[in-house]
C-alpha cells in the first residue's frame, strides 16, 4: 500500500505528531540475531557454570590435600614420638642391666676374693699339719732306728734270740700297724687332699670363668653402649633429616595451602561475579525472549501479509488465465470465422499455396520490437474479422524478413542453446496451428446410426444422433482419414492473424524468460550459499570472541545490578558504564571506559 501524501487525509496530523527520531526508517530486524544473542548467552553461561564448577572441585581438591597433609603431618609426629620413647626405654632398659651387670660382678669378685683368702688359710693349715706329720715320723722312724741298734743279736743265746725275734716281731707288727695307720691316713689325707685340690681348682676355674664372665660383660657393655650410641647418633640425625624433610614439605604444602585458599577466595569471588553475571544474563534472555516474542508477533504478521499477497498474486494468475482464456476463444471465434468465410468463398482456389513457415535454427531475442508484446495482449475489442482475412496478412512476410535480418545483430549476444530453445517453441506453436488449420478446413463428419448404434441401442430410422463410444472412435479414425485426404496446402506466414502473431510473440517471450530462469537459478542459489557462509562466519566470529574482549565486558557487580534494576540514571549501554557528558562510556571513580569493539556487544 503506497504511503499517504503529507497533505493529504490524516497526513498533516501525522506530520506533526511525528518526533525527529521516528523521522528515520526503522531498520529490518533479522529474528536470527536474536536467536544468536540467546544462543551466545547460552554459551557464556554454560562456560561460567563449568568454571564454577572447575573451582568447586579445585577448592575440595585441595583442601582433601590440606586434610591429608594434617593427617600426614600427625602421623609423622606420632612416630617421632613413639621413636622417641622407644629410645628413651631402651637407654633406660640398658642403663639399668648394665648396672645391675656392674653390681653381679662387684659381688663375684668379692666371692672370689673371700674364697681366696679362706683357700689360702687352709693350704696354710695343711703344710702345717703335714710338716708336724713328717717331723712326728721322722721321729718315730729315729726311735725306731735307735731301738733297732740297742738289740744285740747273739747266735748262741736260743732264749736271746726267742725272746728278741718276739719283741722283732711285736716291734714289726705294731710298726705294720703304725705303718698301716700311717699308710691309711696319708692315703685319706691325700684323698682329703685331692678333694681339696679338685675343689680348689673347680674353685679357681669358677673364679676364671666368672672373670671370664665379667670380661664378657664388660665387653658386651661397651659393645652395647658404642652399638647404642651409634644408633642413637644415627637414629637422631635421620630423625633431624626427616624432621627437616618433614618442616620442608610442611612449609611448601602451607604455602600450596596458602596459594589455594587464595585461588579459593579468588574463585569464590568469581563465583560471586559469575552469579552476578548469571543473574544479568537471565534478564538479557528474559529481555531477548520478550523481544523474541515481539519478533515472533511481526514474523507472523509479515508471513499472513504474505499470504495475502500470494492469495492476490493467486487471482491476479486466475484473472490472467481468464485473460488468456478470452484470448483464445477470440482466437477459435476467429477461425470459425475464417472457416466460415473459407467455405462462402470456396478457399480451396483462392489460398496458393507455399511453403509454410520455417523456423530458422535461431530466433531473434527481442521479438517484442517485430511482435506484439506479451504485457498487452490483445482483447476482444482490438480483433477484428476483416484483418484476419488471408488476402490481408501480407505484412507478415516482410514482418518475418526484418525479424531474419535482426536475427543476425543478436546472434552473438544470444547462444546456440537460447535459439534452439525458441526455434522448438515457435515451431510446435505454428504446428499446432497448422494442425487446427486443416482440422477447421475439413467438413464435420458426424457418424449417425440409421438403424440401431453399435452398442446395439436400437434408434429409429431417420432419426439422427451422436454416437456412442464406440461408435465416436470409429468415427473420429473415418473423420480423421477424411481429413487428411481433403487436406489443403499448409498455410504461409502470411496467413497469420494479429491474434496469433501475439500468441506466437507470447510463446517466444515465455520461452526466453523460462531460459533467464535456468541461467540465472546456479547463480542465485551460489549467492544464497555465499550469503549464508557469510552470516555463519559472522556468528562464529561472534561466538569465539577472546578472553580479552571478554573480561573487557565484563563490568562492577554494583553496576550490574544497577543495570538490571534499571536504577542506573541516564542511557545504560550494552557494556555497563553511563553515559558521561562527552558521550564517552564511564564507570565509576570518573574512569574512562572505551566501548568494547562491535564483536562483543550483542544487542
Amino acid at each position: 500500500m503506497p504511503p499517504k501524501k503529507p497533505g493529504g487525509k490524516g497526513g498533516k496530523d501525522a506530520g506533526a505528531a511525528a518526533t525527529p527520531a521516528a523521522a528515520k526508517p526503522h531498520p529490518p530486524h533479522d529474528p536470527s540475531i536474536a536467536n544468536r544473542e540467546i544462543h551466545v548467552l547460552d554459551v557464556q553461561l554454560h562456560e561460567m557454570r563449568a568454571c564454577l564448577a572447575k573451582a568447586s572441585s579445585a577448592t575440595e581438591a585441595l583442601t582433601a590435600t590440606r586434610e591429608a597433609l594434617r593427617d600426614a603431618i600427625a602421623r609423622e609426629e606420632e612416630t617421632e614420638r613413639d621413636v622417641a620413647e622407644y629410645v628413651t626405654a631402651e637407654i633406660a632398659a640398658r642403663e639399668h642391666a648394665l648396672t645391675r651387670l656392674e653390681a653381679l660382678a662387684a659381688e663375684y669378685e668379692r666371692q672370689i676374693e673371700e674364697e681366696k683368702a679362706r683357700h689360702a688359710e687352709e693350704m696354710a693349715a695343711e703344710e702345717g699339719a703335714r710338716v708336724e706329720r713328717e717331723a712326728r715320723l721322722l721321729e718315730e722312724r729315729e726311735t725306731f732306728a735307735a731301738k733297732a741298734r740297742s738289740v744285740h743279736w747273739s747266735p748262741y743265746d736260743p732264749v736271746g734270740v726267742a725272746k728278741a725275734a718276739e719283741e722283732l716281731k711285736a716291734d714289726r707288727d705294731r710298726i705294720v700297724g703304725g705303718l698301716e695307720a700311717i699308710t691309711s691316713a696319708l692315703v685319706s689325707e691325700n684323698k682329703a687332699q685331692k678333694n681339696e685340690i679338685s675343689d680348689a681348682e673347680r674353685e679357681a676355674a669358677l673364679a676364671r670363668d666368672k672373670a671370664h664372665f665379667a670380661e664378657k660383660v664388660r665387653a658386651t657393655n661397651e659393645e652395647l653402649m658404642r652399638l647404642t650410641d651409634d644408633q642413637l647418633e644415627v637414629t637422631t640425625k635421620r630423625t633431624i633429616l626427616e624432621n627437616e624433610e618433614l618442616s620442608m614439605e610442611l612449609a611448601s604444602s602451607s604455602k600450596r595451602a596458602e596459594k589455594a585458599l587464595a585461588r579459593s577466595d579468588e574463585q569464590r569471588r568469581a563465583s560471586g561475579e559469575t552469579l552476578v553475571d548469571l543473574e544479568l544474563a537471565n534478564e538479557m534472555n528474559a529481555r531477548a525472549a520478550r523481544r523474541g516474542e515481539k519478533l515472533r508477533a511481526e514474523v507472523e504478521s509479515l508471513i499472513a501479509e504474505l499470504k495475502l499477497g500470494e492469495e492476490r498474486l493467486r487471482e491476479m494468475a486466475v484473472k490472467r488465465a481468464d485473460d488468456d482464456e478470452l484470448v483464445q476463444e477470440e482466437i477459435v471465434a476467429m477461425g470459425e470465422a475464417q472457416r466460415k468465410m473459407v467455405l462462402r468463398a470456396e478457399a480451396r482456389s483462392i489460398i496458393t499455396p507455399g511453403p509454410s513457415l520455417t523456423i530458422p535454427t535461431h530466433t531473434p531475442r527481442r521479438l517484442s520490437t517485430h511482435l506484439t508484446h506479451p504485457s498487452t495482449p490483445p482483447r476482444r475489442s482490438s480483433l477484428r474479422t476483416d484483418d484476419d482475412h488471408p488476402q490481408r496478412l501480407e505484412g507478415a512476410v516482410s514482418e518475418k524478413d526484418s525479424a531474419s535480418a535482426a536475427l543476425d545483430a543478436d546472434r552473438a549476444s544470444i547462444g546456440d542453446r537460447a535459439f534452439d530453445v525458441v526455434a522448438a517453441t515457435v515451431a510446435a506453436y505454428l504446428e499446432k496451428l497448422d494442425d487446427e488449420a486443416k482440422r477447421a478446413a475439413m467438413p464435420r463428419v458426424v457418424a449417425t446410426c440409421p438403424g440401431g448404434d453399435a452398442d446395439g441401442v436400437n434408434v429409429k430410422p431417420g432419426n439422427e444422433r451422436l454416437p456412442t463410444a464406440a461408435s465416436w472412435e470409429r468415427g473420429r479414425v473415418e473423420d480423421g482419414r477424411a481429413r487428411e485426404r481433403a487436406a489443403p496446402a499448409p498455410r504461409a506466414a502470411k496467413d497469420l492473424s494479429r491474434a496469433e502473431r501475439a500468441v506466437v510473440a507470447d510463446a517466444v517471450l515465455r520461452a526466453f524468460e523460462e531460459m533467464r530462469e535456468r541461467d540465472e537459478r546456479p547463480r542465485r542459489e551460489a549467492e544464497a550459499a555465499a550469503a549464508a557462509k557469510a552470516r555463519a562466519r559472522r556468528f562464529s566470529e561472534s561466538a569465539t570472541q577472546t578472553n580479552d574482549e571478554r573480561v573487557h565486558s565484563r563490568v562492577n557487580a554494583e553496576e550490574r545490578r544497577e543495570t538490571v534494576r534499571g536504577d542506573v540514571r541516564g542511557v545504560v549501554r550494552p557494556w555497563g558504564g553511563k553515559v558521561a557528558s562527552d558521550g564517552v562510556g564511564r564507570k565509576g571513580g570518573g574512569r574512562v571506559v572505551p566501548p568494547p569493539p562491535a564483536a562483543s556487544i550483542k544487542r
